[in-house]
């Protein structure tokens, strides 16, 4: 389960940084626009949709990912809890079996 997590953990530290590129190409693409001929700006315009595409998409699978690990938080405390009293009962059976034990 922890190697499952750092997964995640770099998983979410890949796509901040993608993120952060993608940004940063679409703020230099936003500033050469202005310098450029009409066909050229065209371009630009076309690569700066595409990188805000790209973006879009990581930032939906972050969502997704963060989400699936809520999920996931919520399983593992679930199984905890569900751990704990099956321990109470066990437990129980044993003082019982011991009592019964001491009986005869």
């Amino acid at each position: 389960m922890q190697q499952e997590e750092q997964q995640q953990e770099q998983q979410l530290a890949h796509f901040h940084q993608t993120r952060q590129g993608l940004c940063q190409q679409l703020h230099i693409l936003a500033q050469w626009r202005g310098e450029l001929k009409p066909a050229e700006a065209q371009e630009q315009r076309a690569l700066q949709h595409q990188a805000y595409q790209a973006e879009r998409r990581l930032q939906k699978s972050f969502c997704e990912l963060a989400a699936q690990r809520l999920q996931q938080q919520a399983a593992i405390t679930a199984q905890q809890a569900l751990l704990r009293t099956n321990q109470r009962e066990q437990e129980k059976l044993r003082m019982l079996i011991k009592d019964e034990s001491n009986r005869y």
